[in-house]
């Protein structure tokens, strides 16, 4: 039990003089003035002197006494105080109680202590007289702080806590259960140690008693549950477990509701603190857990009671069941309480009518089916799917099975839901969602046929590719046949949408046999279909041509007039979003079949892309990313035959890979703000998709790029230290051996005396360093590392002994810091890759200097004995040997 020993309240710091400074004579008046209101028992000179303040002839006076107290007696005046709010006798007016409060409160808000609530009430107890005054007290209840009550005084203040909890007055309950809750809302609940056994049995007498208020019963409750969550290691567990029964038999016994419905805020008081309770333990729960389900269940079920009791009553489910020892409890009371949760769930994601049913993504749903949604992802995620279908597949069935199409519905909603959530364990187990599906996909309401193709999308994305393995003879059928339903644009769009994601994980026999009729299903929605259908449609065609391969080359003269015409009309529309969608379809395709197909097919592209600086368009436009995606396949596909065009592309993805980000820290208006966060989110992904590109160019056409080479690496190797967004900090890094191979292989074909090749090196190398310097995270400090190695092996000794002097250091740093990981960390595999590569950029790096290393040799060993500590043996070993074989060291001369 930790000592709160209080410190004396002090004169608050803004306290000043009321009046001049006086003399010494003065003083001494003052203080036999002092000394009279503070030490006679009777506090009637002190009300004169408050009273006095309203008597312009005698408030000098007033002022000069009240000053000298507040400077010199702070402690013993706040106590007087506190005496004459309390107990006012006849001889004191409400004004004068109420200045003294008002003076109580303003000087000594912050050292209002049990010393001064313990006399109230022990006078609660004695004097009946004494309830008059708790309006008063309670104004100051906001202000006590239980932690200044001194430790010698701890068992007087309880045992006058507990004996008012005997008071038969309402007001009195009240005030008593306030300073308690105060105590636990304040984390002393250890004060109340002393009489926890004599409280928890008040509590329960006041629990039972059919003559106390809701509102009294609900602060009883609240103690109740303040004592079994901040004193259960205090007590046997038996008796809390005994008081959280009683709280129960307030509102359920013996089967039954023990309250009117008009009294259902009290059931949710109830609910609300057994939700804290399951949240901080929910293993105590397990004696009561039977009645607790039962009353919550019938909470939930009732369709009296409001929608946030019944959520509430859900919300306790939920925070059970997402708990370990919670989930075990819940799982031993027998399926009953499961297979009810599942119905309500159930019931809730039916609720749904004609004009909500589709699509819930991008409507605004209602606030009973979107919290039926998100509780079905949270109880099948604690529960697992497996579990929850092949252990309580009645409720399902009994939706599949009914009459009323938005059960239906909800039954294949739930799936899609549990497929999302629970994807590992249901993938060696895939039937038991894909069957029910699929068996939906030709429902006779279109609402359901909807979401059965939305449940494909989601089985597609969380169940490959065991889905498409199994099921690509039904799925793929079904799909083809959606796409035709042009009495529903909507089932078309999720159809195609599916079709996206369900191809991308097919191998190219699983699709061949339905090519054709797949090809010429997607085409007509290109042809007829309105722009979201066009769109998916596009996303489509190019995901069969990714995973058809080969097999989509007798397809590809059939589909690029298609396309063309599309990419013709979305320009002349200005219509941004699909011309963006059409070029990254057409460059997918090309990227498959190879440039002796399509060269023919690229002008039309090109001239676009070339007509259309990036820099013109706005920068939200989505042309913006899909063209420099675009270049980047263009140049992946033609290869040397791209080098007529990198006078236009190379520039654009320079532009791109420069840009700056807006400051946005100095925006006051939030809208603003806003807008100026969504530009910079835009700017990152565009640079980032600048910078990967670039790479790939660069690896693609070799020394074909020397010419734009050194602006490249202007441009590229600061970025090794973009430290707003990884990605790009990545794609730099990636960059720089390839622009080194690019560099020398255009310097070995034209044989240069004077190669910038060489000066290359010289920049990047000392760069990497710098910037694995600087490096917080571990995974690019990997990929960095792997750059440097490659750099390296590249390079010749081009480094000044002070950038040899730095790359020690930094080497030696990264293995010194990488040894302290700690075991079972997850960054644990991470740092052995660190190390590793670490270790081979150190091989590379002795056998290129060796001799330059040997004014380095001690540097080289002065880890060796931390190391050696940190069972690093190996290293070691590798170091003393490569250094041996590397510096020409005598290493005789050096222990280990």
């Amino acid at each position: 039990m930790a000592s709160t020993s209080p410190e004396s309240p002090s004169t608050p710091e803004e306290s000043r003089p009321l009046t001049p400074p006086l003399s010494p004579s003065s003083i001494e008046i003052l203080e036999t003035a002092a000394e009279i209101a503070l030490n006679s028992e009777d506090p009637s000179f002190l009300i004169a002197v408050l009273n006095e303040l309203d008597v312009p002839v005698l408030t000098h006076r007033s002022l000069l006494i009240l000053d000298h107290l507040i400077q010199h007696h702070p402690n013993r005046l706040c106590h007087r105080l506190c005496k004459i709010i309390f107990f006012p006798r006849d001889t004191i007016t409400e004004v004068t109680s109420a200045v003294a409060l008002e003076m109580f409160k303003s000087l000594f808000s912050d050292a209002i202590s049990g010393e001064f609530i313990k006399p109230f009430l022990l006078y609660l107890k004695s004097d009946a007289r004494a309830v008059e005054n708790i309006p008063a007290v309670n104004k100051l209840l906001s202000h006590f702080s239980p932690h200044y009550i001194p430790e010698n005084d701890w068992p007087e203040f309880t045992t006058a806590v507990c004996d008012n909890l005997d008071s038969g007055k309402e007001k009195v309950l009240q005030f008593v259960l306030s300073v308690i809750n105060k105590l636990f809302a304040d984390g002393t609940e250890y004060i109340l140690e002393l009489c926890l056994e004599t409280l928890c049995d008040k509590l329960k007498k006041i629990l039972s008693s059919s003559d106390v208020s809701l509102k009294v019963k609900e602060a009883a409750v609240e103690a109740s549950f303040g004592c079994i969550l901040g004193l259960k290691n205090a007590v046997n567990d038996e008796f809390l477990q005994d008081l959280l029964r009683k709280v129960m038999n307030t509102v359920f016994f013996k089967g039954e509701i023990k309250f009117h419905m008009s009294q259902e805020g009290y059931a949710r008081f109830i609910l609300d603190h057994l939700v804290a309770l399951a949240r901080a333990d929910a293993w105590f729960l397990r004696n009561q857990i039977d009645k607790v389900l039962k009353f919550t269940f019938i909470m939930m079920e009732n369709p009296q009671c409001e929608e946030r009791t019944r959520f509430l009553a859900i919300e306790f489910v939920l925070v059970l069941v997402e708990d370990k020892k919670g989930c075990q409890i819940l799982v031993n009371t027998g399926d009953l309480h499961i297979k009810r949760m599942l119905s309500q769930l159930l019931c809730m994601i039916a609720t749904v009518n004609e004009n909500k049913a589709l699509d819930n993504r991008d409507q605004e749903q209602c606030i009973l089916l979107d919290q039926g949604m998100k509780s079905m992802a949270r109880f099948s995620r604690a529960l697992g799917g497996r579990f929850l279908l092949e252990g309580f597949p009645q409720p399902f069935e009994s939706c599949f099975n009914s009459e009323e199409w938005q059960r239906r519905r909800a039954a294949v909603s739930s799936l899609s839901i549990i497929s999302k959530n629970c994807s590992k364990t249901l993938k060696s187990k895939v039937d038991l969602v894909a069957d029910p599906i699929m068996k939906m996909v030709d429902d006779k309401h279109h609402h359901v046929r909807w979401g059965a193709m939305y449940a494909v999308e989601e089985l597609s994305k969380y169940l490959h590719p065991e889905l498409q393995n199994h099921y690509h003879q039904k799925v793929l059928p079904a799909l083809t046949k959606a796409m035709d339903d042009f009495s529903d644009s909507r089932i078309q769009v999720q159809a195609a949408m599916a079709t996206y994601h369900f191809v991308e994980n097919c191998t190219s026999n699983m699709l061949e046999p339905y090519l054709d009729e797949i090809i010429s299903k997607l085409l007509r929605c290109l042809q007829k279909g309105k722009q979201l259908l066009k769109q998916w449609a596009l996303s489509a065609l190019a995901a069969i041509a990714r995973s058809s391969q080969d097999k989509f080359l007798d397809y590809y003269r059939t589909v690029m007039p298609y396309l063309n015409f599309v990419m013709t009309k979305a320009r002349g529309e200005s219509n941004g979003l699909l011309l963006s969608e059409t070029i990254s379809c057409m460059t997918a395709i090309w990227m498959v079949i190879g440039k002796d197909k399509f060269s023919d097919d690229t002008q039309q592209v090109v001239q676009l892309l070339a007509s259309t600086p990036i820099s013109n368009l706005d920068i939200h436009d989505p042309m913006r990313i899909q063209g420099l995606k675009a270049w980047g396949r263009l140049c992946k596909c033609l290869g040397h035959k791209f080098q007529p065009y990198m006078e236009v592309a190379i520039p654009c993805l320079l532009q791109s890979a420069r840009l700056t980000l807006p400051d946005v820290a100095n925006i006051e208006e939030s809208d603003e703000r806003n807008r100026m966060i969504q530009i910079k989110t835009e700017i990152l992904e565009e640079k980032a998709t600048a910078c990967v590109l670039l790479r790939h160019c660069i690896a693609e056409l070799k020394e074909g790029i020397d010419l734009w080479i050194d602006e490249v690496a202007e441009t590229l190797v600061p970025l090794l230290n973009f430290y707003q967004h990884a990605e790009v900090r990545i794609a730099a890094a990636l960059a720089m051996p390839e622009i080194l191979k690019s560099s020398k292989a255009a310097n070995d074909k034209r044989l240069l005396q004077k190669s910038p090749f060489e000066k290359l090196c010289s920049d990047i190398i000392p760069a990497l360093v710098e910037a694995l310097v600087k490096e917080e995270v571990i995974k690019i400090s990997a990929v960095m590392l792997d750059s440097l190695e490659d750099c390296l092996e590249l390079s010749g000794p081009v480094l000044i002994i002070d950038q040899i002097k730095r790359f020690l250091s930094m080497i030696m740093d990264i293995l010194d810091t990488s040894i302290l990981i700690p075991e079972g960390n997850e960054a644990l595999e991470q740092g052995e890759k660190v190390r590793k590569k670490a270790c081979a950029c150190l091989k590379i790096f002795m056998k290129t200097y060796k001799g330059s290393l040997l004014q380095f040799f001690d540097q080289l060993l002065s880890p060796m004995e931390h190391m050696w500590v940190s069972f690093i043996t190996r290293f070691q070993f590798f170091l003393f040997y490569m250094s041996a074989v590397y510096c020409d060291s005598p290493v005789s001369d050096h222990s280990v």
